[in-house]
């Protein structure tokens, strides 16, 4: 159910988009860096503000009251902020069913560490390689696999299509869950 209705009727809670004033878009992929936990130049638990610089997304919605959902298109990534915090971060790399639908989505191939990229010809084998052993695998669904490792107090999610391509890689801090 979205809130969106809401907003404007409950006080103290405004139906305004926060990333109106924002600079435009470069329309790039925030190289992420595990060890620090940024995406880009963002912490997860930094304040929305601090996304400024990654200019205005093709969508922003509150999905809850407090819960705002960031999508840039052209970048092929997403950020949420719970009550006004970096909470979580997917990166769309592969076709998925369940993609957002904004203009001009493009796939994106992450940078991890000035490295390693992550793109749709990644295997479950290859990320088995670089995490070690799945914590999770969920395989009930009948168009996707999703592998969960967590890591250095994050939580990774790596969903494949049945063809053992990756689609998307969601990740958050361990004790957050996702929306």
């Amino acid at each position: 159910m979205s809130f969106g209705f809401f907003r404007g009727l409950l006080p103290g809670i405004s139906s305004a988009d926060p990333t109106t004033d924002w600079p435009e878009s470069t329309g790039t992929t925030p190289e992420v860096d595990l060890t620090h936990k940024l995406i880009g130049k963002l912490k997860f638990g930094s304040p929305l503000v601090e996304a400024r610089y990654l200019g205005k997304p093709d969508s922003a919605h509150y999905s809850q009251p407090d819960y705002l959902e960031l999508i840039y298109g052209p970048g092929g990534f997403r950020l949420d902020f719970d009550h006004g915090n970096l909470a979580y971060a997917a990166f769309f790399i592969g076709p998925d069913e369940f993609q957002p639908t904004v203009p001009d989505l493009k796939f994106c191939e992450p940078l991890v560490h000035g490295a390693q990229r992550f793109t749709a010809n990644m295997s479950r084998i290859g990320l088995e390689n670089i995490f070690g052993p799945a914590e999770h695998v969920d395989e009930r669904d009948s168009c996707e696999a999703i592998l969960s490792f967590c890591r250095d107090g994050l939580v990774h999610e790596f969903e494949f299509d049945l063809n053992d391509k990756l689609k998307r890689w969601s990740l958050f801090p361990e004790q957050e869950i996702p929306q």
